[in-house]
């Protein structure tokens, strides 16, 4: 099994929780968009990511679930 770890500051993982894993609209994204996130997440029981790769999942469920609206 090949191993991707990376090193990486704590000051950028710190930016990072605080300006795009935060739900409450801190970040570059809609009002309206934040709204309908917020709405996915709780009717669907949606947890917030706690590494990349359930980022990564979370968008593409929150993206299905508006293609299907």
């Amino acid at each position: 099994m090949q191993n991707f770890l990376v090193s990486i500051d704590n000051d950028d993982v710190i930016l990072c929780e605080e300006g795009l894993c935060d739900m409450n609209c801190t970040s570059s994204c809609s009002k309206e968009f934040c709204q309908l996130a917020n709405i996915i997440l709780n009717e669907e029981n949606l947890m917030l990511p706690k590494d990349p790769m359930e980022a990564r999942n979370l968008y593409l469920s929150l993206i299905n679930h508006i293609d299907n609206l």
